[in-house]
């Protein structure tokens, strides 16, 4: 099992499997579905979201995916600190808690490597809460949403 980040021109490759998870794992409503999906696009090429790949060599020249992730890099205006924001969390097969923990640790290296003091990430999915837990993750907030 690996993780690997996706360099902008390597998202295409991928493009069908982001899409997907982006869509699912943020139940976007189909009627903005397309509209989403070309602005994420974009920010993908442009290197302001990052995807990241979970998946298993199946043979030399095949690899069978497991999960993507999305994420951004993000500036507190309160207290300076860059953090990296999970955009998106997707599994096409059930992860390992052995397996996100070796995810969730390249995803800390990466943080560390660029500056970041924080991973934050928000889910209302059970399985993605335990994972969470599992790797040390804390409560930070809560979130409340109110239509206008």
């Amino acid at each position: 099992m690996a993780i690997i980040q996706l360099q902008p021109k390597e998202v295409a490759a991928f493009w069908d499997g982001i899409k997907l998870a982006m869509i699912r794992s943020n139940q976007v409503p189909d009627e903005h579905y397309q509209t989403y999906a070309n602005h994420m696009l974009e920010m993908l090429l442009s290197g302001k979201l990052t995807a990241w790949v979970v998946f298993d060599y199946v043979t030399d020249n095949s690899k069978e995916v497991h999960a993507l992730a999305v994420t951004s890099v993000h500036k507190d205006l309160v207290y300076g600190y860059s953090y990296i924001n999970v955009e998106a969390l997707y599994g096409f097969r059930k992860v390992s808690d052995e397996v996100a923990l070796s995810a969730v640790d390249a995803l800390k290296t990466y943080a560390r490597n660029i500056g970041c003091k924080y991973i934050r990430a928000i889910t209302d999915v059970e399985r993605v809460k335990h994972i969470a837990t599992v790797m040390g993750f804390k409560d930070f907030a809560i979130a409340y949403s109110l239509e206008v």
